[in-house]
């Protein structure tokens, strides 16, 4: 794993990858990392108050 990046994001959900992807977009040469204590990304998103996970369960 590398240690140094030009950018650090926390957290690798919705909100950070969308970052992630917004900030390549605007300059593909940027060096980005994504810190995600959980081994699964990007899939989980809040829904009325409750956490929805792979959409489709509910915790």
């Amino acid at each position: 794993m590398k240690k140094r990046y030009q950018i650090l994001i926390i957290g690798g959900g919705n909100a950070g990858i969308s970052l992630a992807a917004q900030l390549l977009l605007k300059n593909a040469k940027l060096d980005i990392g994504i810190v995600e204590p959980s081994d699964r990304q990007g899939l989980k998103i809040q829904h009325e108050g409750k956490i929805v996970d792979d959409l489709s369960t509910t915790t």
